[in-house]
């Protein structure tokens, strides 16, 4: 979602968080959550708040219905990005929060079927139609 929020206003969320934690004087854990979440690799390591965010934008776009991988399960988008992000969390305790996690997000299609998702114009027909008919299975 940064490439569009981008085109169409010239900043991201990334970007506005910042700048937001920096006007409102927030720790710099906060910032660096905010600014570096999308990051992903090697630059992440020692910054766990970066990372559970990270993980948390990666999971949000499976329950929007705009990740960028729509041909596998959502269970396999949780686990993928958990494994990307908190690459040295315990594989037990990874594997139950992945499990939590998916169990959350299958009822969060509906409530996104509730919202009016369409009055961003950037939102493509793909994502439309994941968000209309639930997270794949």
């Amino acid at each position: 979602a940064v490439e569009p929020q981008r085109r169409r206003f010239g900043t991201d969320h990334c970007e506005l968080g910042l700048q937001m934690s920096s006007a409102l004087d927030l720790p710099v854990l906060w910032a660096e959550a905010m600014a570096r979440h999308h990051q992903r690799g090697a630059t992440l390591s020692g910054m766990p708040l970066v990372s559970f965010t990270g993980a948390a934008e990666a999971i949000a776009q499976v329950a929007s219905g705009q990740h960028n991988a729509p041909s596998l399960p959502q269970g396999q988008v949780v686990r993928d990005a958990l494994a990307e992000f908190l690459p040295g969390l315990n594989p037990a305790a990874q594997a139950g929060l992945a499990r939590t996690l998916e169990a959350d997000l299958s009822g969060t299609a509906a409530r996104f079927r509730e919202m009016n998702v369409w009055d961003d114009p950037l939102v493509s027909a793909e994502a439309q139609r994941r968000v209309a008919n639930g997270p794949a299975t």
